[in-house]
């Protein structure tokens, strides 16, 4: 039986989600959550890209974003970059995030930068992991606007 375009997105990101969970090792944050816990999640768009304007312009080329980051960062923010996303996660453990929820748009047109920066995200991860710290743990966005995209016809039914 030949898996749906949307069904791959769906079963690459639950897969990134299990294997996420290892980033943390047993007994430490995370492992002893409850219903009762109260556990800080943050949404993470990590698809912008200074060097090509992506996500900081609209088509016409004016300014497409609400909030810029700091102009000594701005030339290195980019999906693309590991060390983009070790600084992101850095952030958000100060602010006690206990699990990052980065947005995946997995249809053919927006897979240039959803597949390579959720590799670099979890790099990145991994890496601070093995230095002994405890990155969030990632959960999937997927965010169903891209399932139309993806869908030859516009339906996500089809």
């Amino acid at each position: 039986m030949k898996m749906k375009p949307w069904a791959a997105t769906v079963v690459a990101g639950l897969t990134l989600s299990a294997f996420s969970g290892n980033l943390r090792p047993a007994g430490r944050a995370g492992a002893g959550w409850t219903s009762d816990s109260k556990i800080a999640c943050a949404y993470f768009f990590y698809w912008y890209d200074a060097a090509s304007g992506a996500h900081f312009k609209n088509p016409d080329g004016s300014d497409a974003m609400t909030h810029h980051p700091p102009g000594d960062v701005i030339k290195y923010y980019t999906y693309a970059d590991p060390a983009w996303g070790r600084r992101e996660l850095l952030d958000m453990m100060a602010a006690n995030v206990d699990v990052i929820l980065p947005v995946y748009w997995g249809d053919r047109h927006n897979v240039v930068w959803s597949k390579p920066g959720l590799r670099n995200l979890v790099a990145a991860a991994l890496q601070l992991a093995a230095e002994g710290a405890q990155p969030p743990r990632f959960g999937l966005f997927l965010d169903t606007a891209s399932l139309r995209i993806q869908s030859p016809r516009g339906n996500p039914r089809t």
